[in-house]
């Protein structure tokens, strides 16, 4: 699993536990994903992809 292509996922400002995942609440020295699999023995389930701001905008409706 890909945290950083996750909405939940952040950088934190301490250097201490850079990595931080919004949804379960916490910051890790891991990648949230390893943190959550080494604690629960499971992947993690809570990833939901970032919208992609570099999509092309929808076309508009051709006037007729």
């Amino acid at each position: 699993m890909n945290c950083k292509k996750c909405r939940h996922f952040y950088i934190t400002w301490d250097a201490a536990m850079p990595y931080g995942c919004r949804l379960y609440q916490f910051k890790s020295k891991a990648i949230p994903a390893i943190a959550i699999e080494q604690q629960i023995g499971e992947a993690c389930l809570g990833f939901s992809a970032k919208a992609n701001p570099k999509a092309a905008p929808p076309t508009p409706a051709s006037e007729s």
